[in-house]
């Protein structure tokens, strides 16, 4: 039977402590391999992935670029959380969504200081601030990347609903997929910017739900 990541380590037997912690080792070795992977195939998702600029800028236009697009915006989750307590009453679970998506995106934020590395550019090329400032043949890389702050404000809200409410879980992941596809056909970023925003946000929920459980315990 599996043990609820949520439930204090405290309370576990000792065997349950040990299966804990070999799921989170497996858990942390497929991360890592996935995002080798995706480094891996990162030029050729960006090149296949991204639009030229008159189609991007007639997809933009489009009601279902705009619905996803609004999944990676903080505000919208405010919104969603509102709607959850008044038909909920919960204001704890509601906050926790609300909050899951405000960590994931500032954590997106925080490593970009740390990490450094421009958006794709014109030449969807890696280029670190602390190398240089311009890709080779002069052109200026605004903006740092990784990693994408929209998705991970998308999969922390999401993931955060898919916990608290298993049955819509599904449905809101997708929701941020499609809102990581809005930042990939628009070049804005490598496939491993919003990967990693993902692993952030996780990370974040995980976090969020083992407070709540000691809270609650």
């Amino acid at each position: 039977m599996s043990v609820p990541h949520s439930v204090p380590a405290a309370l576990l037997a000792p065997h349950e402590r040990r299966a804990r912690r070999v799921r989170g080792l497996v858990v942390a070795l497929a991360l890592v391999v996935g995002l080798l992977l995706v480094t891996l195939i990162d030029r050729w998702v960006w090149e296949r992935f991204t639009l030229d600029r008159a189609t991007f800028e007639s997809v933009e236009r489009k009601d279902w670029y705009q619905l996803f697009r609004q999944v990676g915006y903080l505000p919208a989750w405010f919104i969603a959380a509102v709607f959850m307590w008044w038909a909920e009453g919960k204001l704890r679970r509601a906050s926790m969504v609300f909050l899951a998506a405000a960590l994931g995106g500032a954590a997106a934020e925080v490593l970009k200081g740390v990490v450094q590395r421009f958006r794709p550019g014109t030449n969807g090329e890696y280029v670190f601030r602390w190398v240089m400032d311009e890709v080779p043949g002069g052109e200026l890389v605004r903006g740092l990347g990784l990693a994408s702050s929209h998705a991970g404000v998308a999969f922390g809200g999401a993931m955060m609903v898919a916990a608290l409410w298993p049955r819509v879980g599904a449905v809101a992941v997708a929701l941020a997929v499609g809102c990581c596809v809005t930042r990939l056909i628009s070049g804005a970023h490598f496939l491993s910017d919003v990967y990693v925003a993902g692993v952030l946000s996780y990370g974040v929920v995980r976090g969020l739900l083992a407070v709540d459980g000691r809270r609650a315990g």
